[in-house]
């Protein structure tokens, strides 16, 4: 494996934009052959892309470990326990670091720092342009960032003690944000089991969400009438758009050609129509904000467009829905 170069610093300890190639080992990794018993089930830890989450920033075992023949068979390169792992397909992006030795598959451009990178440094500054990586990857059927593009990526190199400064920051961030989530998820299953109670002892009136809409349909995907997704365009909105707070995340929106937007006339939505999921994690619920459009959506997600006189509000119709109270749906 070539020893990074080491990158000497202004002599005012300023920060400077160096290459990933010049500051760490660049490592990919492969697939022992499936077919092969003898190369799985061993002691050696093996990792894939899909073990990465959003949230996770150090991993210290794989779903998977393989032997010593598969890792020979497979001429696997273990990287040491404090590896910054960087997915480079499916998706780009996904970011973790080692805890244990490991090796990996062909679905990761993995970086071994030198002396003159911190890895939480690393990890933090790649975390902030995962964009950026993401419009590195070439390729037909995926995209998928090469080696020769991980290498000549730039990155900022203030001296050691600012790079400890730094990642401390952003791990004190990180902290506090996890906190704030748990008491926002903590809320927000008050407040539907708060609006369940108030109905349990009520009497109300029922009625069937159809008398109460002017529409309720699904849209569709673009595969299924010849068209496919586009990197820029309008908006496609899926189940994983929607976060469970029932708020659009924008960068978990898709994109189709304004023609395809046209084609699919029953899924384009308007402002203030309630999208509720019916395949996936059911019962995820948002209103359309105008933001999204022009929009459209695909055939997990109900379109409910309530009428103008209806009796019922679409603030409250979300909170029903989310909340678990029984509202009849038949038509």
């Amino acid at each position: 494996m070539a020893k990074p170069t080491k990158v000497e610093h202004a002599a005012d300890g300023c920060r400077r934009r160096v290459r990933l190639g010049d500051v760490c080992a660049v490592v990919s990794g492969s697939t022992p052959k499936t077919s092969v018993k003898e190369y799985w089930n061993g002691t050696i830890r093996w990792v894939t892309p899909a073990e990465i989450k959003d949230d996770t920033r150090w991993l210290s075992d794989t779903t998977k470990r393989i032997t010593d023949k598969g890792f020979t068979s497979a001429n696997l390169t273990m990287m040491p326990a404090g590896t910054v792992l960087l997915s480079s397909r499916a998706p780009i992006g996904k970011l973790a670091i080692t805890t244990e030795p490991m090796c990996c598959n062909q679905g990761f451009k993995n970086l071994i720092c030198s002396d003159e990178v911190i890895n939480e440094y690393l990890f933090w500054h790649l975390k902030a342009e995962v964009q950026q990586l993401q419009s590195l990857g070439r390729g037909a059927t995926f995209k998928e960032l090469s080696k020769k593009a991980v290498e000549n990526y730039r990155i900022w190199l203030p001296p050691i003690n600012e790079q400890r400064m730094i990642a401390s920051h952003f791990s004190t961030i990180d902290a506090l944000t996890n906190k704030l989530i748990g008491i926002s998820t903590l809320f927000e299953s008050l407040i539907k089991s708060r609006f369940t109670e108030m109905f349990e002892t009520a009497e109300i009136r029922r009625v069937r969400l159809a008398d109460c809409c002017e529409r309720i349909t699904k849209g569709t995907t673009p595969t299924t009438i010849g068209f496919s997704y586009e990197s820029t365009g309008v908006i496609f909105i899926k189940i994983e758009t929607i976060d469970s707070r029932g708020e659009l995340i924008p960068d978990k929106v898709s994109h189709i050609s304004p023609t395809c937007h046209s084609a699919m006339g029953r899924s384009q939505l308007f402002e203030g129509d309630l999208l509720f999921s019916i395949a996936g994690a059911i019962g995820r619920c948002a209103i359309v904000p105008s933001w999204v459009l022009p929009a459209n959506t695909n055939q997990a997600l109900s379109i409910i467009r309530l009428k103008n006189d209806a009796p019922l509000n679409r603030f409250y119709l979300k909170e029903a829905l989310s909340s678990s109270l029984i509202i009849e749906m038949t038509r």
